[in-house]
């Protein structure tokens, strides 16, 4: 999993200066339900192969071939790695009487919060072009620097991620999830007050360290009941924010100004905060 992060992440550096258009993001639900119903060990294995060989080859179609060609070998060796070392997993059991269902109501609400917590996330690669030359940086300097500010991204979201078991013991799920949704929208909304770039890294440091728990936090207990369809579906809203962000964030920024598009963002975040409440009502029901 390090790996395989690390691996897009080094290449999303160079991604918002080059890339022209995203593949769809419709196939990621067929995908879920196609690893639930047949072998999901196979199906790991067939993605990341068919993502470092195609990412390969459009690397040597496009350029930046040194960046996407190791990005791609990075995949290929964790398919390798997947399929020698990580065994097979057990068939899962019939779910018994006692297993609850998963409710639509509580699927809509976790696929939103993933979009919208998503969202706040992947705008970010696509901004650096224009944001940084607002600050001083020379164009020379901007994938440098940028990448330096991913990296920075990149420790946040590790560090949330790892905080996240420490955290369910010490607050309450509902209050915890809320509370970091505000708190990365309150970061986010400070960006606009931002009047260089370590004063911006830092703002994004504890922004992606707000964020990040919420992902783990918001869907570990759905998957446990959950069938492949569904997590095919929230991880389809992740996938797809990846898109929604950068297409919003680089509109915005050619109409008006990056508060503008912060403070839209801040206002994504907070719109999924309800959706905490609606997501516990739903698994009760």
């Amino acid at each position: 999993m390090f790996f395989g992060s690390f691996a897009w992440s080094f290449v999303f550096v160079s991604l918002p200066c080059h890339i022209q258009r995203i593949s769809t993001t419709v196939t990621a639900p067929v995908w879920g339900r196609y690893a639930a119903r047949g072998n999901p060990k196979a199906c790991y294995v067939a993605v990341e192969a068919l993502q470092g060989l195609l990412g390969a080859i459009a690397a040597a179609r496009m350029g930046i071939r040194g960046s996407f060609v190791l990005g791609g070998t990075m995949l290929l060796g964790c398919a390798a790695l997947v399929h020698w070392a990580v065994p097979l997993p057990p068939r899962v059991a019939q779910k018994s009487a006692t297993e609850r269902g998963v409710r639509p109501r509580e699927v809509a609400a976790v696929t939103l919060i993933v979009l919208g917590g998503s969202i706040q996330v992947f705008f970010f690669t696509a901004t650096l072009p224009h944001v940084l030359t607002g600050f001083g940086v020379a164009a020379a300097r901007t994938l440098e620097v940028g990448g330096m500010l991913i990296f920075v991204s990149g420790v946040a979201a590790a560090l949330g991620a790892v905080a996240v078991p420490r955290l369910g013991e010490l607050f309450p799920e509902r209050r915890l999830i809320g509370a970091l949704l505000v708190t990365s929208s309150v970061c986010l909304a400070a960006f606009a007050t931002a009047n260089s770039v370590w004063l911006y890294g830092g703002l994004r440091f504890l922004q992606v360290l707000s964020i990040a728990p919420v992902f783990p936090l918001v869907v570990a207990r759905l998957v446990q009941h959950a069938g492949g369809a569904a997590i095919g579906v929230i991880n389809s809203a992740r996938i797809g924010a990846g898109f929604v962000g950068p297409v919003v964030a680089t509109t915005l920024l050619t109409w008006t100004s990056p508060g503008a598009l912060y403070v839209l963002l801040a206002a994504i975040g907070l719109a999924c905060v309800p959706l905490v409440t609606m997501r516990e009502a739903g698994a009760r029901a």
